[in-house]
């Protein structure tokens, strides 16, 4: 479901909100990510890692907790900039620089 019928209930309590990158994240859904995100909420985001980045930082600035799950390597500043991120892969010798400040 996208921005426009983001109310629509999957649960009795659980709702989803799919941003796509042809969308701005900043302008577009701003109102209905905030109602969500009080209560259970989940983005996916099928956008562009630049994008990806701008919304962590945008949720960051409305004081939310944003953890980050990626799967590929172009999605290491999108991890190291979420509170918690979580890089998933399959190879044994995955190289990743340590996200400790």
């Amino acid at each position: 479901m996208g921005c426009d019928d983001a109310g629509t209930s999957i649960g009795q309590n659980d709702f989803a909100l799919e941003i796509h990158g042809n969308e701005t994240i900043k302008h577009v859904c701003t109102n209905i990510m905030n109602i969500i995100m009080l209560y259970k909420g989940i983005i996916f985001a099928r956008i562009s890692p630049y994008e990806k980045q701008e919304l962590v930082e945008h949720l960051q600035k409305i004081y939310y907790t944003v953890d980050f799950c990626g799967n590929v390597g172009n999605e290491c500043e999108v991890l190291k900039g979420a509170d918690v991120g979580l890089l998933l892969s399959n190879v044994e010798a995955t190289v990743v620089a340590p996200f400790t400040s």
